[in-house]
């Protein structure tokens, strides 16, 4: 969650023009997506160690929830960074993936354990 946050703080618009230059936008909407779906699945893991799956897979949504808006909510209040839906949406969608991803592999493994008990 620290790296999102300080993400969401730099001034990263000179350092992706000078980097990708005209891709800027896609590759803005890329690390979106693909941050979240990385926080989705450690948060939901880390959640699940001492949770139910339904309590771990709820606090997990409200972290994620939490930070998509929360980062959306600090960019609009510094002068280099703006508070964009388009970013919020992407994050949103990253986190669910990554929260499947997690609670597909979760329900895999409980149904192996359930063949082989």
């Amino acid at each position: 969650m620290a790296a999102v946050l300080v993400f969401a703080a730099l001034p990263t618009r000179g350092a992706l023009e000078a980097t990708v230059g005209d891709r800027q936008s896609t590759v803005t909407l890329v690390a979106h997506f693909a941050e979240f779906i990385v926080l989705g699945m450690l948060v939901l893991a880390a959640a699940r160690r001492d949770r139910g799956a339904r309590e771990a897979l709820t606090r997990a949504v409200a972290v994620g929830v939490a930070v998509a808006l929360g980062t959306e909510l600090l960019q609009a209040a510094l002068p280099w960074r703006s508070f964009e839906v388009r970013d919020l949406v992407l994050d949103l969608l990253g986190l669910a993936v990554g929260l499947a991803l997690v609670s597909r592999r979760g329900a895999g493994a409980r149904a192996a354990r359930g063949r082989r008990g």
